[in-house]
């Protein structure tokens, strides 16, 4: 589990793709629209009191000018508004908040320390058969494996974490689908020799892959976690099928030979399940590892894992190391994409980190500003009803009551703006469920407690300035004009 004084400076990188420097044409827009809205909304209010009646205002001896019941109507509105979209940003940055929290409290399986990745691609031309491929593979494999600038070095179909479509079915020997329902999806993940010791991700039950378990008759596949809670009598010495998932309901289209002639696999042991820092639009029941020997349609793409001793100076040498063993094969093949597995992981859990600053930032903003809407508001009604709030004291009124006539009109607008907030709150949550990672997208505990929170905040912002004109002498407020 991560501890929060783990989370360091490094891990906050940004991904190299990402550029955050400031944008003139974005800049200049963002100045243009505050200035117009400045604009707009001054003019609006100064048209409506240059059609004021002079002898409404002469009436009621300034006391309500400016303040008609349309201008009323507009100014509950515009605060109803502000509220209900403080509670969306509320609401989201409480979602984000929590999926981030889930990401740095998740035990990520392996011991990314040390450990650096990187990405090779088979020029098409000169490797066109599946055949050639895997040879080119076991070469490096066992190059790897031989270099002693590296601890313990691998090659994988794909990169730890990265989060690939689960694209096969997995079938158990003995067991049949009930009708109608079909085979559970797994994600598929072949591995070169060491790839376990590599990321230091020790078996929970059995044993990782030997030689023997590449050899046809005898295929071996070890599952994750998550795939063994399939086999109430315990996974190991179950046999499994894997095979391509049909798109269709026609006939199956054979992708490769192993969608044609599948091999049964024993498995032959259970390792940690390695945890997704994205929403998975299509959850596996789980991952297969299956020895890149056994693999008859090798694709042009692996990723290379290797491991630097304790003495070693870091990622520039290993890098170093990765680039010459790979072109001591075949100099026209590249070695791009090298990051430490601290960068990989710091990379996807980027987006939810700064999605969720985002909307906390803009929240907290809303906030002041609602907060300064609603003070306003009520400081005006008092302004407005001094002469009133002097008779009702005289009168007997208490401190309670002369607050309770000014909450009571808050209270509305309240109730109004998080009936509208909620349903906000919820179509939003439904649009943030890509950056969500387990959590739902309509935690009732997290409306519950932006709903409390700006209540709260409203409660003390209204009942501030009435508060004040409660202990007003009345005296004093009878004779205001």
């Amino acid at each position: 589990m991560f501890d929060i004084a783990e989370i360091g400076a490094a891990t906050w990188h940004r991904p190299y793709w990402v550029n955050l420097s400031m944008d003139g044409a974005v800049f200049g827009f963002l100045a243009l629209l505050c200035l117009g809205s400045t604009v707009a909304f001054a003019l609006v209010p100064a048209l409506a009191v240059s059609k004021t009646d002079v002898n409404d205002v002469l009436k009621h001896s300034g006391r309500t000018a400016g303040s008609s019941l349309r201008t009323r109507r507009w100014t509950t509105a515009l605060m109803i508004g502000e509220i209900a979209l403080t509670l969306v940003l509320l609401a989201g940055a409480g979602l984000l908040a929590r999926s981030f929290w889930t990401i740095y409290r998740t035990h990520i399986a392996i011991d990314p320390s040390g450990l650096t990745s990187a990405g090779i691609t088979l020029p098409a031309q000169q490797y066109r058969t599946p055949a050639d491929r895997q040879q080119f593979f076991d070469r490096l494999d066992a190059r790897l494996a031989a270099d002693a600038q590296f601890a313990s070095a691998a090659i994988a179909s794909v990169t730890p974490y990265v989060q690939t479509e689960p694209n096969h079915e997995i079938a158990i020997d003995g067991r049949h689908p009930p009708a109608g329902e079909s085979l559970p999806l797994v994600r598929h993940v072949d591995v070169g020799r060491r790839y376990f010791e590599t990321l230091r991700l020790r078996p929970v039950l059995g044993r990782t892959f030997t030689a023997g378990d590449s050899e046809a008759g005898h295929a071996g596949a070890i599952v994750d976690q998550r795939l063994a809670a399939l086999f109430p009598d315990g996974a190991i010495g179950h046999r499994i099928q894997l095979r391509m998932r049909q798109r269709s309901q026609g006939p199956q289209v054979p992708l490769d030979s192993r969608a044609s002639a599948p091999e049964w696999l024993t498995i032959v042991g259970v390792v940690p399940t390695l945890p997704n820092f994205r929403e998975d639009p299509t959850p596996p029941a789980g991952t297969v590892y299956v020895p890149l020997a056994l693999e008859p349609a090798m694709d042009r793409f692996v990723a290379i894992l290797a491991r630097s001793p304790a003495s070693a100076p870091g990622l520039a040498a290993i890098a170093t190391a990765m680039r010459e063993d790979v072109r001591a094969l075949d100099r026209d093949v590249p070695v791009y994409a090298i990051r430490s597995m601290d960068d990989v992981i710091a990379s996807l859990r980027y987006t939810t980190r700064v999605m969720g600053s985002l909307f906390g930032l803009v929240a907290l903003l809303a906030i002041v500003v609602t907060a300064l809407g609603l003070y306003a508001l009520t400081a005006q009604g008092v302004a407005q009803r001094t002469h009133e709030i002097g008779i009702r004291v005289a009168l007997g009124a208490v401190t309670s009551q002369v607050i309770g006539l000014f909450v009571r009109r808050t209270a509305v607008q309240l109730t109004v703006g998080l009936g509208l907030g909620l349903a906000g709150a919820l179509a939003t949550g439904q649009l943030l469920r890509i950056w969500l990672v387990q959590t739902d997208a309509r935690d009732p505990l997290t409306l519950a407690l932006a709903c409390t929170f700006l209540i709260i905040v409203a409660g003390v912002a209204s009942a501030w300035p009435a508060r004040r004109a409660a202990r007003v002498d009345p005296v004093v407020a009878l004779r205001y004009e």
